[in-house]
């Protein structure tokens, strides 16, 4: 913190200093906690729901707190919660935030404390502050001494506190102590008129604070106290928003000030940006604030000087539109001319904005270990002071140890004290005997009399005495006081002074007058006097109840009667007069009988009437007033008595009365009874109720209305604003924006998208902060859009949001700030995919009104939906779906449209794709509807659906897959056609010139061969000769021969690869198991190289997972195989193999099989038990063959070629098989290859069966390494071992897990769900446990050694008798069990030697400095910003402990000296002193002696060195005096010097070159002898 060092610095620095201030959100420290307060009962120092700063101190009691505990986080299982709180509030923040000490819970395993939020408590504070003002009218009152320390410079250190006193001038005794005080830095804001004389201005707790210390400049401007923000602050609020105007607020009050001293003014602020007008016209959100002073500061002659403003420069003010600043100071220095004592006035000119301020202080400064220059203190006397004795003071003043300074403070003369009012008793039980007289002299005054209670004017001595001698004087009494009194009054008891009683008498003059009263007996009251009045007067008719006399006249009033002094009466409050002149006035009922008159009107029995036609006025009760008519119908103006008023003609406030309704004088304004109409051409309501509506200056709302609730308003505010449950528009609604949650129209668009809106202030083109009604759902980075509606069409303006603050923490109350970047730009991306979803350019930054609707374009991956019907855009109308992919404005892709697709690229949609629906995927669960188009490169039309050469027509009812077109075989095409030949369904597949199947609807065509391979299997005896076949016995006999081998090949065949299959299953069973068995904890996976694929042995059983996905589990009951999902999948359980989708089962393979649903629309795959297959639904059976081989098929078999194999029986219904052409290639066939097949198939045979023996001996030798991976990896339900060949468990994997075997010295692991990882040397046993790891680490028979210990490697070694850091085995640093830490053998001290080096890096120059902390070319703060060193020319001075880093004296352009002044010099690492500087604490030199003449006086001695953190040195000792002589006297000797001051530093490294020293100053010169 800077310090002026003199006067010039005042004027020239006028900025505050730049301490950054923030809104306080949190407690200064981790031991304190931030109370928000929701309910608070009003009290004699709050409001309701309002705290204030009389609540610090404040004892807090929460019910129940630990009931208010987060008990999900903080279960009460685990954490004993206190069931009471009870603590002292310790700061109040603002009128809802309050600090108080946390509520602590301990964890019951380590017994930690740990500070816990409460939500949600009943509370209660109790406190003995009260808000009451002194008052001066006291009765018991003392004397006070008045203080004031000035110019406390300090010579030894630093002054703590002071000893204070004093004794009666000129009396014998000891001086008495009345007070010990501690000097602070003292707000100098007081109220000087107050009666402690120290109650501050400064802190506004109070209006009457502002009112009485502060003025404000201008009628326009106002100072408010409140609570809310800030506590206890004021708010200064007034006209400035024009250009060049301000207001000030400034105190009422001038304050004393020390010459030549540092001030300092601080204080806390609350600041609002309002809109002010700059010198072009530019309205702009500020708040600027100057903080001056006024007075004869700098110089004796009165000025003004600025120490700086807040505004926008400032550090805490910059983005923001509000905010608090905590801690904003700055300092100044006074004037020191002898002339004219420094005063001033403190003042604030708000140019701009409304702030609030609080802790406002304007102290003396002083440095950190140092006193203030000027305190004041108020002490009491001793005991009560006579009035005008004189008392003298002595002050003692000590340092913060309790050290006495060698000087002392004494008043240069007595001071005489008033002396305060004596009291003569003090307390309900206090007693003065006898009579007490009041009276300057002797024998006149008053007497009170305590034995016979009375009270009387000396030498009264009752009423006939002062008759009958001619004087007066008064008495009060209760009691028997006749004879006490000396009373001359006899007979009966009123003359007796028995009971109570008061008399005053005056008999001086010719009348006696008096008043006398007396309780005796029947009692008296008696008045004698020219003039009285008894009760309380007035005047007429509204007189108060008195009775007077005065001049021979009486009045008397009472209630509803008064009698004048000129006889006049008054009654009934004026409705009832008689004048002096007889005259009567009457108002009120007058009853009279029917038949007589009152003023021409007859009086009838229910009515009083006069006139006739059209000059008849009747009034009736019960009817009304009826004017120009006899009959009341009839009459031309009538009122009933309901309020119901007729006129056929006249005027009404200027209305016309028309025989159909009412209008004004021109016609603008016009009421029409026939129509109900209310019409005018100019109408204004500026307030009341109309059908239910209130209509203020501002809005129309119907009665009931609550905001957000019910009913409806309409108003100006925020641009105008309409808010109804519902709003139905028959016409058009015209609109530049329309908002119905995050839905948003502007121009001719909808977007739908997060949107939110401005509100409170306008915006300006340059602000990137912006007040909107909800913050929520926006992400940095996230572009914003704002369409703004102007006279000459639209802007659009694009925004990038950087971040957000809430403005409460309420869930209800989502408004707060965007901080964006305004006018965002970026390239145009000409994607066709865009397609005009951002089509609008962002144009430069607008200024908004409140109400201005903000939408979001998307966050990236997601987007909004963009409904486009502009008339003017000629590719609308159309819905699209756009998504985000970057941060840039036309970073989208068009994910869908739904309506014109012109606008879309015509590589996507072609060059005339109308209107339709355009997506990347559509996904359709009902119909396609479609006359025309295309799908996948299907083209359809109205009756026919085709790509290429394959087409479908419902017309033609024909499917063609090739190029055929017909049935005629006239062509050279190729490919199938199924469909419709005239009336026959027919189906063709081949080639019309070549090989083909041909059905026409009544027989099968074949074209080309078939083959069979396996003739053995036909059963010649089915075929009939007669079509061609020949029985030939040799080509059975070699049909049966060939059908033998053939199967004995196929058997072997089969057997060798079944035997390989297991071969080589069993080979790769154990390459798995050799390379990817993986043990780990409870678990044994194998796994793939990547990790990714694996699988997980454990207790539960089996886990595949492949690319990190859980694709199959295998348990003791069942085993899962999964597919995309846990719903696609494939059981294996003891009922065997189910499958499963989308949790359907589709498939099962048991003593059963099943493949397909079960159901009765559905065709499935069945095999029973015993072995019969079907295909067809759950009611029919469609194909079936039986356990023995036999096949039904309920439908035709048909092949278009291929080969058939086993027996082929051809019969049954279908004897179109059964041809000629047939039977004879079948003939054929069979005949001529049946010997050279049967010859083939025997060496097939053969050579199969030499495979089936190798490949069964590969089998076996698979078979054997299988036996033995099972007798070494045996995995059961409760897990899995590994063994060795004679069987003994190497590892077992269970519930626990054993890495190891337990023989004797043999080292295992053994791993304990429950215990953690143990280390044994052999069994189990406590004496053979090495290690155990767990939520502990506990090494019961062993050492840490972490590294190795080979020659000069590095390494750490644990033991139990402490760690060290070893070089191979040699310790280089121990710290041993007894808290020793040894280097190399030495023993370092447990406190750091050369401190912490938090004041950095330092270099001293004779002229300047270069430091970490540098705060100017004189001085250097330390970490915390105080001053540590200053310098005055070439000489540094300490001005406390420095801790730095790195110290550096150099002699560059000159030798640097630096003064310890009893400070201690901490350095890190290394000091270095160039040389010609040097480090020294000196003693001052003695002063010289006195030249010889007849005093010889010897001279002083000088102080010692200067005491900081350290005792200052010894002062020298003083001069001997010269000798006498007649007529010369010798000189005085000169004084010791004074000793040096310690000098401490501790460096880590000292570079010296120069000196460090601690000089005792020089012996003072002596004096010269003279003659005299």
């Amino acid at each position: 913190m800077p310090k002026f060092i003199d006067e010039l610095d005042v004027v020239q620095s006028n900025t505050l200093s730049n301490q950054s201030g923030n809104t306080i959100t949190k407690p200064a420290s981790s031991t304190e906690n931030l109370m928000i307060v929701e309910t608070l009962a009003a009290g004699a120092n709050n409001p309701a729901n309002k705290a204030t700063r009389f609540l610090e101190g404040a004892v807090l009691t929460i019910t129940d707190p630990h009931n208010a505990v987060d008990s999900a986080k903080y279960p009460d299982s685990e954490f004993k919660k206190p069931t009471t709180y009870k603590r002292k509030i310790t700061k109040v923040i603002d009128g809802t935030n309050v600090v108080v000490p946390p509520y602590k819970i301990t964890r019951k395993s380590d017994g930690q404390k740990r500070a816990v939020p409460l939500n949600k408590f009943s509370f209660s504070i109790t406190y003995e502050k009260s808000i009451i003002k002194p008052n001066t009218s006291g009765v018991f009152k003392k004397s006070y001494a008045d203080i004031q320390y000035s110019n406390l410079q300090t010579f030894s250190g630093d002054v703590y506190k002071a000893k204070v006193f004093t004794k009666e001038k000129g009396s014998q005794g000891d001086y008495e102590k009345i007070g010990e005080v501690v000097l602070d830095g003292q707000n100098q804001l007081i109220n000087n008129n107050g009666v402690t004389g120290f109650e501050t201005i400064g802190v506004f707790h109070t209006q009457s604070i502002v009112s009485d210390g502060w003025v404000t400049s201008s009628d326009l401007s106002s100072a408010t106290q409140g609570e809310d923000n800030i506590a206890a602050s004021v708010l200064l609020s007034g006209s400035n928003g024009a250009n060049t105007s301000d207001f000030t607020f400034l105190t009422s009050g001038s304050y004393g000030l020390q010459r030549n001293e540092d001030y300092m003014v601080s204080f806390d602020t609350y600041f609002f940006k309002e809109n002010k007008t700059d010198s072009d016209g530019n309205i702009n959100k500020k708040a600027e604030i100057e903080v001056y002073l006024t007075g004869s500061i700098n110089s004796p002659t009165a000025s003004e000087v600025s120490l700086g403003v807040l505004d926008d420069a400032f550090e805490g003010m910059k983005g923001r539109t509000e905010g608090r600043i905590d801690g904003v100071f700055n300092y100044f220095k006074t004037h020191n001319k002898a002339a004219v004592q420094p005063e001033t006035k403190l003042g604030f000119r708000v140019k701009s904005g409304r702030f609030k301020l609080a802790n406002v202080s304007l102290t003396p400064y002083f440095e950190k270990n140092f006193n203030p220059v000027s305190f004041r203190t108020l002490l009491p006397m001793p005991k009560p002071v006579k009035r005008g004795q004189r008392f003298d003071f002595y002050t003692e003043f000590y340092d913060f140890n309790n050290n006495k300074a060698n000087f002392l403070a004494e008043t240069s003369s007595s001071v005489v004290f008033d002396g305060a009012p004596q009291v003569l008793a003090d307390g309900v039980d206090a007693l003065l005997t006898g009579s007490v007289f009041l009276g300057s002299t002797e024998g006149q005054g008053i007497e009170l009399h305590g034995g016979s209670a009375y009270m009387r004017s000396v030498g009264y001595q009752g009423f006939k005495h002062a008759i009958d001698n001619n004087n007066g004087g008064f008495l009060i009494y209760s009691g028997s006081i006749g004879s006490t009194i000396g009373a001359t009054e006899s007979g009966s008891a009123p003359q007796q002074y028995i009971g109570t009683g008061l008399e005053i008498v005056d008999a001086h003059g010719t009348t006696d007058k008096f008043m006398r009263f007396n309780t005796s007996g029947s009692g008296i009251f008696e008045i004698a006097t020219d003039t009285f009045i008894l009760g309380s007067s007035g005047s007429a008719p509204h007189a108060g109840a008195f009775i007077s006399g005065s001049n021979g006249n009486l009045r008397i009033s009472s209630s509803g009667f008064f009698l004048d002094t000129d006889g006049s009466i008054n009654a009934g409050d004026g409705n009832f007069t008689v004048s002096n002149a007889g005259a009567v006035t009457l108002a009120g009922t007058i009853t009279a009988a029917a038949g007589g008159t009152i003023g021409g009107f007859t009086v009838g029995t229910d009515k009083l009437s006069g006139g006739t036609d059209s000059d008849y006025i009747g009034l009736e009760p019960g009817v009304g007033i009826q004017l120009g008519d006899a009959t009341f119908a009839d009459a031309e103006f009538s009122v009933t008595n309901a309020g119901v008023l007729k006129s056929t003609a006249g005027t009404i406030g200027g209305f016309t009365i028309a025989s159909n309704g009412l209008k004004s004088a021109n016609d603008s304004f016009q009421v029409t009874g026939s129509t109900g109409q209310i019409t005018g051409s100019s109408v204004l309501f500026s307030g009341g109720t109309i059908g239910g509506f209130n209509i203020t200056d501002s809005k129309i709302e119907s009665k009931n209305f609550t905001s957000g609730l019910k009913g409806i308003r309409i108003s100006t505010e925020g641009n105008g604003t309409i808010e109804a449950e519902n709003a139905r528009i028959r016409g058009t609604l015209s609109t530049t924006t329309f908002e119905k949650e995050s839905v948003n129209a502007v121009g001719g668009q909808l977007l739908i998208a997060n949107s939110t809106m401005i509100t409170g202030s306008q915006v300006g083109s340059s602000d990137t902060t912006m007040s909107v009604e909800n913050v929520t759902g926006f992400e940095a980075n996230e572009i914003l859009f704002l369409k703004k509606v102007s006279g000459t069409g639209f802007s659009n303006e694009y925004v990038l949001f950087n971040s957000s603050s809430r403005a409460s923490t309420d869930d209800n109350n989502l408004t707060g700030r965007i901080m964006v970047t305004r006018g965002y730009q970026s390239s145009v991306d000409n994607d066709s995919r865009n397609s005009g979803s951002v089509s609008e350019t962002s144009d430069a930054a607008q200024t908004y009104e409140p109400g201005q609707v903000i939408v979001s374009t998307g966050k990236e991956d997601t987007g909004y939906i963009k409904l486009n019907a502009n008339p003017n855009d000629v590719t609308t109308p159309y819905i699209d779906i756009v998504e985000r992919t970057g941060s840039g404005i036309y970073d989208v892709d068009l994910k869908a449209r739904l309506g014109d697709l012109s606008g879309i690229s015509t590589t996507l949609v072609g060059s005339s794709p109308g209107f339709g629906l355009f997506s990347e995927n559509v996904f359709l669960t009902g119909k396609i509807t479609s006359t025309a188009g295309a799908i996948g490169g299907w083209t359809l039309s109205a009756n026919d659906l085709s790509s290429g050469n394959v087409s479908f027509n419902s017309n033609t009812e024909l499917l063609k897959l090739g190029a055929v077109t017909d049935f005629t075989k006239d062509g050279t095409d190729k490919g199938i056609l199924i469909g419709k030949d005239g009336s026959d369904y027919e189906f063709f597949v081949g080639a019309e010139n070549g090989n083909f199947i041909h059905w026409n609807g009544s027989s099968l065509s074949v074209a080309g061969s078939i083959t069979i391979t396996n003739p053995g299997d036909i059963d010649i005896s089915d075929l009939n000769n007669d079509s061609g076949f020949t029985d030939d016995t040799a080509a059975n006999s070699a049909q049966s021969t060939a059908n033998t081998a053939n199967s004995a090949a196929s058997t072997a065949d089969g057997k060798a690869v079944t035997a390989q299959n297991a071969a080589n299953t069993a080979q790769a069973a154990v390459d798995v198991v050799e390379s990817r068995v993986i043990i780990t904890g409870n678990d044994v996976t194998v796994a793939h190289n990547s990790g990714e694929n694996k699988g997980i042995f454990n207790a539960a059983g089996l886990t595949i997972i492949g690319n990190d996905v859980t694709g199959s589990t295998f348990t003791a009951t069942t085993s899962s195989i999964f597919g995309a999902s846990s719903a696609d999948r494939t059981e294996v359980t003891d009922g065997g193999l189910k499958v499963y989708k989308s949790n359907t089962q589709v498939a099962s393979f048991g003593s059963a099989v099943r493949v397909g649903l079960e159901a009765s629309d559905k065709t499935a795959l069945r095999i029973d038990s015993s072995g019969n297959l079907t295909i067809g639904t759950s009611g029919t059976q469609e194909v079936s063959i039986a356990a023995n081989g036999s096949a039904t098929f309920s439908g035709d078999l048909s092949a278009a070629g291929g080969t058939f194999s086993g027996q082929l029986v051809i019969g049954g219904s279908n004897t179109s098989l059964t041809t000629t052409a047939l039977a004879g290639a079948l003939a054929t066939e069979i005949s001529g290859s049946a010997k050279s097949g049967s010859i083939a198939a025997m060496g097939t045979a053969a050579t199969g069966i030499s495979d089936a023996a190798s490949a069964q001996s590969a089998a076996n030798t698979a078979q054997a390494a299988v036996d033995v991976i099972e007798t070494r990896v045996v995995i059961d339900n409760n897990g899995l071992e590994l063994r060795n060949n004679s069987g003994a468990t190497l590892s077992s994997f269970r519930t626990d897990v054993q890495l190891g075997t337990t023989g004797s010295n043999e080292r295992n692991l053994h791993i304990d769900k429950d215990v953690g990882i143990t280390m044994f040397n052999g069994a189990h046993s406590a004496a053979n446990r090495l290690a155990t790891f767990g939520s502990n680490i506990d090494l019961p028979q062993g050492q840490v050694h972490i590294g190795t210990s080979g020659s000069n490697e590095p390494n750490l070694f644990l033991t139990s008798d402490g760690v060290a850091l070893r070089q191979g085995t040699t310790s280089i640093l121990t710290v041993e069990d007894s808290g020793d830490i040894s280097v190399s053998g030495s023993i370092l001290e447990k406190t750091r030697l050369f401190g912490n080096g938090v004041d950095g890096t330092i270099v001293l120059y004779h002229n300047n400095t270069d430091a970490t902390f540098k705060a100017s070319t004189t001085r250097v703060n330390n970490a915390n910003g105080a001053a540590i060193i200053n310098r005055s020319s070439a000489t540094w001075s300490m001005a406390g402990d420095v801790y730095c880093d790195n110290l550096t004296l150099s002699a560059t352009g000159g030798n640097t000296y630096l003064k310890t002044n009893g400070f201690r010099l901490y350095v890190k690492n290394t000091l270095a002193l160039a040389s010609g500087t040097i480090i020294d604490n000196p003693g001052t030199k003695g002063s010289d002696g006195v030249n010889g003449d007849l005093s010889r006086a010897g001279g002083s001695g000088g102080a010692g060195g200067a005491g900081g953190t350290l005792q200052s040195g010894s002062t020298g000792g003083a001069g001997g005096a010269g000798g006498s002589g007649n007529s010369a006297g010798g000189a005085g000797g000169g004084g010791a010097g004074g000793s040096g001051g310690h000098v401490f530093v501790a460096a880590k490294t000292i570079n010296n070159s120069g000196i460090i020293r601690s000089l005792g100053g020089a012996g003072g010169a002596g004096g010269v002898g003279e003659n005299v």
